[in-house]
């Protein structure tokens, strides 16, 4: 029986949900789909494969600006079965640059579903709208209980992002003003983010 090694802190695993890379041209299937990606090797991701919610920073080395995206990490495997390539692709929310060549910090916050296999793209492309929707109400829930949690009568959009992992711009252009920003934590505010209905 192996003694349990209580003297030793528990290991932080936060790194292992960050991967930098240099976005490469992939098939281009994604933007002929409606969803570009940035695209990143993901050979080397310790993490399950399947969509996951999170964010995207491009230029990190220049202190760039964070998105949050829908991203998939595994080998595609509508289109390759098991002998696809493991790949990261992002899918950035409110994004449209080209940005092939760039450096990308990737970071999986939350796991959504696994990877699977369709029929074909149009049932393919069925499921990437539910999964960006799905990242839309991660990161709109997740605005909302910080907001809901915060101490100050108005929070800020530094305070909310610190809290939440979502990044100030993508706040400031769901909420473009403080006070929405606060009613997002309203329970009348669970259907979505201004303009959405």
């Amino acid at each position: 029986m192996q003694t349990p090694d209580i003297g030793r802190p528990p290991v932080d695993r936060r790194h292992d949900r960050v991967v930098e890379g240099v976005v490469a041209h992939g098939d281009k299937r994604g933007r002929l789909l409606g969803f570009p990606t940035a695209n990143i090797a993901g050979d080397s991701v310790i993490l399950e494969d399947g969509v996951w919610a999170g964010t995207v920073q491009v230029d990190p080395q220049g202190d760039g600006r964070v998105y949050v995206a829908a991203i998939s990490l595994g080998s595609r495997p509508t289109y390759y079965a098991q002998d696809g390539v493991r790949l990261i692709e992002a899918f950035l929310l409110d994004f449209d640059e080209q940005i092939y060549g760039r450096r990308v910090r990737v970071q999986f916050i939350h796991r959504l579903r696994p990877q699977w296999g369709f029929e074909d793209s149009s049932h393919l492309v069925r499921q990437l709208r539910r999964d960006v929707a799905d990242v839309e109400a991660w990161a709109r829930q997740q605005g909302s209980r910080a907001v809901r949690s915060c101490p100050l009568q108005v929070p800020s959009y530094s305070w909310v992002a610190a809290r939440t992992q979502l990044p100030v711009g993508y706040l400031r252009h769901r909420y473009p003003s403080l006070e929405q920003l606060r009613d997002a934590g309203s329970p009348s505010a669970a259907s979505g983010p201004p303009g959405a209905g």
